[in-house]
C-alpha cells in the first residue's frame, strides 16, 4: 500500500541521512575520495527517493479519503484493517536492512575500484598513457612519457598547422573529457557544471577583450567598422548571424575553448599533476623484480 512505500521510503533516506553524517565525522577512513563517493552517492538517493516520497502523495490523499469518506459504507476501511493485523503479526515484523543500518560495503568498495584504471591509482594519478601515445603523431621527434607528463597541458609549443588539423582539435577535446571526468570522479562533491559554467564564462571574457583588442573588425563577414555603436549593432544583425552559423568561426570558437579549458583543468588538477610526475619518476628507477612486487603483483 501507498502508506507502507512511503514509510520504507523515508526510513531508507533517514538511514542514509544519518550514514552520510557518520562519515563526514569519521576521519578513519583510509581514502577520502571513497568517502566523498559514498555521500555523493548518498545525497543522489536521497533526492531520488524524496521526488518517489513527493509523487506519492496524491495516491495517499486518495487512499485516505477512501478508507474515512463518512458517505460511504466502510468496507474499503475494514479489508485495510484486516489486512494489517495479518500483516503486523509478531513473527512477520522484522526489520529491513535500511532499518538495521546495514550495508554491503565490500560491493560499494568493488564499485568504486572499477572506477579507475590501473594506472590511476584510485584517483591519486592521472593515466595519460593514450593521450601520449597519440600526441606522438605531431610530435616529429621521440618524447618520453615522463616529459610528455610535465607538459601536455602546454600548447603553445605546438604549430599552428598541427593545431588546425582535426586529429590534433579531437585529441584536444578528447583530453578535456578525460580530465572533467577525473575531476568528477576524485571529487564527487564538487559541482562540475556550474565549474564549467563559470570556465566558460570566463572563456567567453577573454574571447571579448581579443575581439576588442582588433577594434572593430568582422572575422567572419570579413568587415572593418569605424564605430563600436555600429560594428555593435552588426554583431547582432540577421546577416551576420547568418554567416557565423555558416562560417568555419563558431567551430573555431569550440576548438579554442577546449585548449582552454584542458589548461583550467590543469589549474584544478595541479597537485595531481605532481604526484602524477613524482609516480612515474619513481616507477622509472625501479628494478624489473621492484615493479613486478609493487605493480604487478599487488
Amino acid at each position: 500500500m501507498v502508506f507502507e512505500e512511503q514509510r520504507e521510503l523515508l526510513t531508507e533516506i533517514d538511514f542514509l541521512i544519518k550514514n552520510s553524517c557518520e562519515l563526514l565525522l569519521e576521519n578513519n577512513v583510509k581514502n577520502g575520495i571513497f568517502k566523498d563517493y559514498i555521500i555523493n552517492k548518498n545525497l543522489n538517493l536521497i533526492q531520488f527517493k524524496a521526488k518517489k516520497v513527493l509523487a506519492l502523495k496524491g495516491e495517499r490523499d486518495v487512499a485516505i479519503d477512501k478508507i474515512t469518506n463518512t458517505s460511504v459504507e466502510l468496507k474499503e476501511f475494514y479489508q485495510e484493517l484486516k489486512k494489517k493485523k495479518n500483516d503486523y503479526t509478531s513473527d512477520q515484523l522484522v526489520p529491513s536492512s535500511a532499518e538495521l543500518g546495514e550495508r554491503d560495503w565490500e560491493l560499494e568498495k568493488n564499485e568504486f575500484d572499477q572506477m579507475f584504471t590501473g594506472e590511476e591509482g584510485l584517483g591519486n594519478y592521472l593515466d595519460l598513457f593514450e593521450f601520449y601515445h597519440r600526441f606522438l603523431n605531431f610530435r616529429g621527434k621521440k618524447l618520453k612519457y615522463l616529459d610528455y607528463v610535465k607538459s601536455f597541458y602546454d600548447f603553445s609549443k605546438i604549430s599552428t598547422n598541427t593545431r588546425d588539423t582535426r586529429e590534433f582539435k579531437k585529441y584536444v577535446k578528447d583530453l578535456g573529457i578525460y580530465m572533467e571526468t577525473f575531476i568528477s570522479k576524485t571529487r564527487p562533491l564538487l559541482d562540475l557544471d556550474e565549474l564549467k559554467k563559470e570556465l566558460l564564462k570566463k572563456f567567453s571574457n577573454v574571447k571579448s577583450l581579443e575581439n576588442e583588442s582588433k577594434e572593430f573588425y568582422c572575422k567572419t563577414c570579413q568587415k572593418q567598422f569605424e564605430k563600436e555603436s555600429v560594428f555593435t549593432s552588426h554583431l547582432n544583425g540577421k546577416k551576420h548571424l547568418k554567416n557565423l552559423k555558416n562560417s568555419k568561426e563558431k567551430q573555431d570558437n569550440e576548438d579554442r575553448m577546449w585548449e582552454f579549458l584542458v589548461q583550467e583543468y590543469t589549474k584544478e588538477l595541479q597537485n595531481v599533476i605532481e604526484e602524477t610526475v613524482f609516480h612515474v619518476e619513481r616507477k622509472q628507477t625501479l628494478t624489473e623484480k621492484e615493479y613486478v612486487y609493487y605493480y604487478i603483483k599487488k
